[in-house]
């Protein structure tokens, strides 16, 4: 219900508890994105961008990162047991250096 042009509310606000990024590209989306996580907040993204460059993680349809998977750039960790309309994956890069975390979110995702 408000609008602002400066983003240094939206992260230190205590009322502000999830913030999606739609922005794309990797800068500002990477700074926005990082001080909202390090305020504690819920940030959504499906930047491909971001995971890209290794700072990241995504989940999306397949289909909708053919051409990156194709070309190398991306690698998909398929979640088992998930039923949904498309093949839902979790995409980072290959040198992703944080495997826990992949299994965690695909123990999430498995449980829904």
């Amino acid at each position: 219900d408000r609008f602002v042009t400066d983003f240094a509310p939206i992260a230190s606000d205590p009322s502000v508890t999830i913030v999606v990024e739609t922005m794309g590209g990797l800068h500002p989306a990477y700074d926005f994105v990082k001080s909202c996580l390090l305020a504690g907040k819920n940030v959504v993204t499906s930047n491909k961008e971001l995971v890209a460059e290794n700072l990241g993680v995504t989940i999306m349809a397949h289909s909708a990162c053919r051409e990156e998977l194709a070309a190398g750039r991306l690698v998909a960790v398929r979640i088992e047991g998930i039923r949904m309309i498309r093949e839902i994956n979790i995409l980072c890069r290959d040198d992703f250096d944080h495997p826990e975390l992949l299994e965690e979110i695909k123990k999430i995702y498995a449980a829904l």
